[in-house]
């Protein structure tokens, strides 16, 4: 049997990063949708025939898309998030269009929040809810038996949501996958590691997802109620023997390694990385981390593995407002972290959001300045989305605070739906702008970036900022 896997294109001119919790325009660069390839892999491990399409970084005219489509499939999985729903339900029409035996799969977190949504105007058959990869191949191996199985057979796969005759039906949801080792290594070869650009060098990147699930509470995150509470790590000897296979076969020495908080367990970072310089392997990369979860030691053993750089979710500078958000943090912690990763020669990479219920000028007042207190290597200024799969947003439907579901309009970048802050949203906006200018147009910030650059990187980091505020200033 033959499956279709695709990543849509967004129909806007905006590249959109999809993976797992991940659901933002693309910023400095554009991560692989690396969990469809774990899928891809893992149905061929089965005997499935796949093709796998990537029409975010690859895209073609919508006539060719729809004569791909109309290959011999009884199955596609396409991946979602929330700002593309719109056009990934109008992918999953296209497909309908041109394959009327076809049955579509949803994938992502909107669907595993919201599987009636996405399953009331037909653009969808069957949603997978929380993490794909078992669900997938359950659901391939039953149609693989039965063309056109029956409630009774659908019912039996856990995980999903679907619809028959216009009813939707919910199974009980499937457990986490315990040994992710279990998992095969991602097919690579299909998602054209060559278009994936890590910008300070210049040089192809790929992503290597290390552990899955959050412990931590934040309201914003999606991580929790995707890949569980646990988090779920494997093997440093199976991390590895991907390392090593990327740099063998595809010449690839630039990694991600990707994780909803790679440092939550500092005992396996370190046996991660002392494992790194034993091999002798000659690769950089970068990961991030939580600032109450990085200490000296380990950040000296992350940067002799290669590590270059490291990012940081420090989200605002108003000890209320991290209060309100369940980001149990102190902005003393941030400012310790940013100072570890200077002394050790770590890039720091940090994200604020603006927006959050209760916000006030005050509060962005107090976020912006620790952002130039904090003097982070990069940093970058959010809106506060409530994203389906969060606390935010069930918060948000509560007390009536959104203004919209129009789902494009869910945009970390440019989010005008939830109305819970003291600040309008066009003041936000003007707010968000002014901390760009604010940050990054300091002669102090200027002179630290060309002192720690060469000229190879000062060429690449300045073609990458002129393209990103391009279209930020869109």
């Amino acid at each position: 049997m033959r499956v279709l896997i695709i990543n849509p294109p967004s129909f806007d001119d905006i590249v959109y990063i999809k993976e797992g919790r991940c659901e933002a325009r693309k910023g400095a660069q554009i991560t692989q949708p690396i969990s469809i390839g774990v899928i891809a892999a893992l149905l061929e491990d089965h005997g499935f025939e796949t093709d796998l399409f990537d029409f975010m970084i690859n895209s073609v005219p919508i006539d060719k898309m729809k004569k791909i489509f109309s290959g011999n499939y009884a199955l596609a999985f396409v991946n979602t998030t929330t700002p593309t729903f719109k056009f990934d339900k109008r992918t999953a029409q296209l497909i309908r269009e041109s394959n009327k035996k076809i049955k579509i799969c949803g994938i992502g977190t909107i669907v595993t929040a919201l599987p009636e949504e996405a399953l009331k105007d037909k653009s969808f058959d069957i949603v997978l809810r929380r993490e794909p990869e078992y669900t997938a191949l359950d659901i391939s191996k039953l149609f693989a038996k039965k063309r056109n199985p029956s409630i009774k057979d659908l019912s039996k796969v856990k995980g999903i949501s679907f619809q028959v005759d216009g009813k939707i039906f919910h199974n009980e949801l499937r457990p986490f996958i315990e040994d992710l080792n279990k998992l095969p290594f991602p097919k690579r070869n299909i998602l054209d590691s060559k278009k994936f650009i890590e910008p300070k060098s210049g040089e192809p990147f790929t992503v290597i997802r290390t552990s899955r699930g959050c412990p931590f509470d934040c309201i914003f995150c999606t991580a929790g109620s995707y890949y569980g509470k646990k988090w779920r790590t494997r093997s440093v000897e199976n991390i590895l023997q991907e390392v090593e296979e990327v740099l063998k076969r595809y010449k690839i020495r630039n990694f991600l390694f990707l994780s909803d908080t790679f440092t939550a367990n500092k005992e396996k970072i370190r046996q991660l990385c002392d494992e790194i310089i034993k091999r002798k392997l000659d690769i950089r990369w970068v990961s991030n981390s939580r600032v109450d979860t990085l200490d000296l030691q380990t950040a000296q053993l992350m940067r002799r593995a290669g590590c270059w750089m490291v990012s940081f979710g420090v989200e605002s500078g108003s000890k209320r407002i991290l209060r309100i958000i369940k980001k149990n943090l102190s902005t003393k912690k941030s400012i310790e972290a940013a100072k570890i990763c200077r002394k050790t020669g770590l890039q720091s990479y940090m994200y604020f959001i603006i927006g959050f219920p209760g916000e006030t000028k005050k509060s962005i007042k107090e976020t912006v300045s620790l952002a130039i207190r904090i003097n982070p290597d990069f940093a970058r200024f959010y809106f506060a989305v409530p994203l389906p799969g969060s606390e935010l947003y069930d918060t948000a439907v509560k007390n009536g605070w959104l203004v919209s579901k129009d789902w494009n309009k869910y945009d970390l970048a440019d989010c005008p739906v939830l109305d819970a802050s003291k600040v309008p949203y066009n003041q936000i906006k003007k707010e968000i702008r002014n901390a760009y200018i604010r940050f990054y147009l300091r002669p102090a910030y200027f002179s630290r970036v060309i002192k720690n650059l060469n000229i190879r990187e000062m060429t690449n980091l300045t073609k990458t900022a002129i393209e990103y505020f391009s279209r930020w200033s869109k």
